[in-house]
């Protein structure tokens, strides 16, 4: 209800669907109960089948509020294609994305698809502005986790631990809106 508030509010801003579609996402990981640490530094946790599917209704509307964000941000980075914000919720889109794929539907393929994604457009964000901090940690989480992959793919995502956890640190240390989101991160990370 707060997002959708915001989202009359700030009818053109892409952050009210995106936050709208990460807390579908969440409940159902929680209704699951799947957001306990223990699973996700656990080696085995992804390669096991979900618990159970999402819900279909929640399912669409996850899908449905994250295209709203995709369609705002694209509005705005076709206005103007160097954007920072807009930019910004484009890679957080494809991050989310990434996270969905990986947690509910455990799909190696699209997660790394919408993860390199992430990784690239704030990168490329955080390389041309170094004071946007919040752009370090979807870049830091994914080399952190491509480092960690198993041998035989490894060598298709590359990633670097230290580089990683560094990254992630740039954006809990400085970062404007994601410190507590890299505060989360970097607990699984370090429990890992």
């Amino acid at each position: 209800a707060a997002f959708a508030a915001l989202a009359r509010r700030y009818p053109d801003h892409p952050a009210p669907p995106l936050y709208g579609a990460t807390v579908v996402w969440l409940r159902h990981l929680n209704d699951c109960r799947e957001l306990v640490l223990d699973r996700f530094v656990h080696p085995g946790y992804f390669t096991k089948a979900a618990p159970r599917p999402m819900d279909s209704v929640q399912r669409q509307r996850f899908f449905d509020l994250l295209a709203a964000s995709r369609l705002l941000t694209d509005r705005r980075l076709k206005a103007d294609s160097r954007d920072p914000e807009g930019r910004y919720y484009r890679g957080a889109a494809e991050g989310l994305s990434a996270a969905f794929a990986i947690t509910v539907d455990r799909s190696y393929l699209e997660a790394f698809r919408h993860g390199k994604q992430a990784y690239a457009i704030h990168s490329r964000l955080f390389q041309e502005d170094h004071s946007y901090f919040d752009a370090s940690l979807l870049p830091g989480l994914y080399d952190y986790v491509a480092a960690s992959l198993p041998w035989y793919l490894r060598w298709l995502s590359g990633g670097d631990r230290g580089r990683g956890l560094q990254s992630v640190n740039l954006a809990f240390d400085k970062g404007a809106g994601a410190p507590d989101d890299a505060r989360l991160v970097r607990l699984a990370l370090l429990a890992r």
